[in-house]
């Protein structure tokens, strides 16, 4: 049953990244927007967090965020609430990419990094200072600070891998979630992840706990050598560090009883497993039934418009020529000059089938760099449409 359990949980994991790399890899080819493959972004729990204050006061979604992303959060939280850290030893793709790593590691014969107690302890704590610090910025700015440095972007736009865009999350995701884990399995899981730091703290109230429920435990250390995030499963392990993988449990000695218990009965880590999976497809496919499910927002206006930063971020491949014009506030005839586009192309047809969009932005840019209207920094939103 141990071998079955611990399959189970590869497959899990294994599953949700292939499902989550083929729509990243569909949205670089075919484009987001209502009618095409949403964004990796639509899919990130982390995301539902950072735009959470701004959804709570302003019904608003942060820019690259969607309805989803709060979704897929509020299953986390629940998941957290009731089965800990769950979510990062089953389902997280970026968990996955570490594991994987470790076992390649393994398979290689590369010596793993033996890390003292103390030092362990202490990195442990970076994550939880990452958190506080991404949440300021993001908060402070209204922008995903932390979006150039996260390498899921980078796993996202593995087809785009000389776009210098992505440079940042491109070292992060092969240096230290891929060539890390190699010598220290969850490196990043263990060290850096901002939402494991969010989950670990709701799980200091899960109702799952891990430890050790039997007087009999000779000291082996097998339980020990075998958590992957080096906790002590033979003591009460931290709550906030646990992922849920029940490889202590898998690879200690029956008497040592070593197990998870859920409002003090005991539970197998597979339960906890497919439990966490079910809530996140309750999750999921209540918000569709509910039409809650929206994996796109439309750019503000507004927001565009405040600098060609933004503004930049904003012109996708999906919209057309008059949602452009709209966003801008460039009337479209002179986006079409600008672009030296004719006079016949649709104004309706989205811009990527017609392949047009780069002309499109790099028109748009043009005509908001030539403006010379600046405010402390920033470009005034127009009072008018340009002529």
């Amino acid at each position: 049953m141990n071998k079955k359990s611990s399959v189970l949980r590869i497959v899990s994991l294994s599953a949700f990244l292939a499902l989550l790399s083929v729509i990243a890899y569909l949205h670089q080819i075919r484009g987001g927007g209502p009618e095409s493959i949403p964004p990796i972004d639509a899919f990130c729990p982390f995301g539902g967090m950072e735009t959470l204050y701004r959804w709570l006061t302003e019904g608003s979604f942060m820019r690259r965020v969607a309805p989803s992303s709060l979704v897929i959060f509020s299953a986390t939280v629940v998941m957290a609430i009731f089965l800990g850290r769950a979510f990062c030893g089953w389902i997280c793709p970026l968990g996955a990419i570490g594991e994987f790593s470790a076992f390649l590691g393994r398979k290689l014969r590369i010596s793993a990094v033996k890390i003292g107690e103390k030092t362990d302890g202490a990195l442990k704590y970076l994550k939880y200072v990452l958190l506080i610090v991404i949440l300021a910025g993001t908060y402070r700015t209204d922008t995903l600070v932390f979006r150039n440095y996260d390498p899921w972007v980078g796993w996202a736009h593995l087809t785009s891998i000389t776009n210098i865009e992505y440079a940042v999350s491109f070292a992060v995701l092969f240096i230290v979630v891929i060539g890390a884990s190699v010598f220290i399995e969850r490196f990043w899981c263990r060290y850096l992840c901002p939402q494991g730091a969010l989950l670990g703290i709701i799980s200091k109230a899960s109702m799952l706990r891990v430890g050790r429920q039997s007087p009999n435990c000779a000291s082996c250390g097998i339980c020990r050598a075998a958590c992957p995030m080096r906790l002590q499963p033979d003591k009460i392990a931290s709550p906030a560090e646990c992922i849920v993988c029940g490889k202590c449990t898998w690879s200690a000695p029956y008497k040592c009883g070593v197990s998870f218990r859920f409002l003090r009965k005991h539970i197998k880590a597979v339960t906890a497993g497919i439990a966490a999976i079910a809530l996140l497809l309750i999750f999921i496919g209540g918000a569709k039934l509910s039409g809650s499910w929206i994996t796109f927002v439309m750019p503000s206006p507004s927001e565009a418009r405040m600098s060609t930063e933004s503004l930049n971020e904003s012109i996708f491949g999906w919209m057309n020529l008059e949602q452009v014009s709209e966003l801008s506030g460039i009337p479209v005839s002179r986006i079409k000059r600008e672009a030296r586009l004719k006079d016949d192309v649709s104004e309706t047809e989205p811009m990527r089938s017609m392949g047009i969009t780069n002309r499109v932005r790099e028109a748009v840019l043009s005509i908001y760099t030539s403006m010379n209207v600046k405010e402390e920094g920033y470009f005034c939103p127009f009072k008018s449409p340009l002529k």
